[in-house]
């Protein structure tokens, strides 16, 4: 069956389905990738952040001075 005649058939063949099918369920696949690719460049620049400029011990101080001020005694 050639081109011209799926084209004026107006019914697809197997292979144009199957291909039709596939694409649906790739560009699913692709936009949760594309999430957790943005979600793993956000941690690396935290962790980044935290590390190279010293803002990890300066948030590590903060909530022990926090935890400190609690009262933990019931």
């Amino acid at each position: 069956m050639d081109k011209q005649s799926v084209l004026t058939s107006g019914q697809p063949d197997a292979v144009t389905t199957a291909s039709r099918a596939v694409g649906r369920e790739s560009q699913k696949g692709a936009s949760a990738i594309e999430y957790v690719m943005i979600i793993a460049v956000i941690v690396i620049a935290i962790a980044l952040a935290f590390t190279q400029t010293g803002l990890g011990p300066a948030v590590t101080s903060v909530f022990s001075e926090m935890g400190d001020q609690l009262d933990t005694s019931e």
